[in-house]
């Protein structure tokens, strides 16, 4: 479920990066990179093998940074089930994730 929530992350950063580039030259290379620069930035600081992975609190303020302003932006500009489907499952996924981390093994 993660992956899949990682993956529709960046679709809609794809997405928002296709919208903010309106009749610009560069707004196929922005569809391209933006997704690219936001996993890259994932892979590094908030997967579970990041090598540089920062304290539980700074992890989840970045995703609620990075989810709420996706969610936010696709709410703006006209899809706001969209927007609600993906960061209300964001913060599903994440209350799942503390209450399986803070169960007694």
């Amino acid at each position: 479920m993660r992956f899949a929530l990682e993956l529709a992350l960046l679709a809609g950063v794809a997405w928002c990066a296709w919208a903010a580039a309106r009749g610009y030259w560069w707004r196929w290379p922005a569809l391209g990179l933006a997704p690219v620069a936001v996993g890259v930035a994932w892979g590094a600081w908030l997967s579970p093998r990041a090598p540089h992975r920062p304290a539980e609190p700074a992890r989840v303020v970045i995703e609620v940074l990075l989810f709420g302003g996706v969610g936010g932006w696709l709410w703006w500009h006209g899809h706001p089930w969209l927007g609600v489907a993906l960061a209300g499952t964001w913060a599903l996924d994440r209350a799942v994730i503390e209450r399986s981390s803070s169960r007694p093994v």
